[in-house]
């Protein structure tokens, strides 16, 4: 918890170094409403035209849908599958929603203020202006170097929020790739092609695979075999004991 509400603190200290390097909450606030529907709940800038686009009711349901498939994402049903008591998934749920509500609600208002106050530094000429959607969602790793180019303290301020991007894409990746694993292990070696459905014979299968791996050599039979040698689970790969 304490570490959300230092990325919290970060995030606004973000905002606020942005309104004053854009001019002011009012030179943020006009070069928004210069630019036609970016600011419309119905509408939304195209920036290829220069105009107002249509946001209509399918464009609307499909961004929903980013949120509503975050119950199911993998490595979010994880954390509840690897609970130690099931009598605490009620509790656990609760708590995750309430906690996720107040926490994702807040960033999500942090970020489109991060957007628009970006765009706002673009037009004082403080950072280049991204003209497509995958160099806008960097925004925020340009305020950072400009952060970095202003003094000591923002510096480590800077350094903190990429070391916190960093850490993010870690965190998602090791939990997708964890997922993954889950799925070849229980969906393909014991459901498609009934291997290792006994807890034992799975752990020696884990145990052989990765130790083969680890040595460079080749698993046949639930064993590593190295020329005329063969290396069971429960040996030592260097000793053979």
């Amino acid at each position: 918890m304490l570490v959300t509400f230092l990325r919290t603190f970060i995030l606004y200290l973000v905002v606020v170094f942005g309104i004053r390097m854009a001019g002011g909450m009012d030179a943020v606030v006009s070069n928004a409403q210069a630019l036609p529907g970016y600011l419309s709940m119905t509408k939304g800038y195209d920036i290829a035209t220069g105009g107002a686009a249509s946001f209509g009711g399918l464009s609307i349901i499909s961004t929903l849908a980013w949120g509503l498939g975050y119950f199911g994402m993998p490595h979010i049903l994880l954390r509840f599958m690897a609970i130690g008591d099931e009598k605490k998934l009620k509790l656990s749920r609760r708590v995750a929603s309430a906690w996720v509500t107040v926490a994702m609600r807040q960033r999500v208002m942090i970020a489109i203020a991060i957007g628009i106050i970006g765009y706002s530094v673009s037009v004082a000429g403080k950072v280049p202006f991204l003209t497509n959607s995958a160099d806008a969602e960097t925004i925020i790793i340009k305020l950072a170097d400009l952060m970095s180019r202003n003094s000591t303290l923002l510096a480590i301020v800077a350094g903190i929020i990429l070391s916190g991007i960093l850490a993010a894409t870690m965190s998602t990746a090791d939990s997708q790739l964890l997922a993954a694993a889950s799925s070849v292990s229980q969906n393909l070696l014991q459901d498609v092609f009934g291997a290792c459905t006994d807890g034992t014979a799975y752990a020696d299968f884990c145990s052989a695979f990765f130790h083969c791996h680890h040595h460079d050599i080749r698993y046949t039979d639930g064993a590593c075999q190295q020329g005329t040698q063969t290396y069971h689970p429960d040996q030592n790969m260097d000793t053979g004991e």
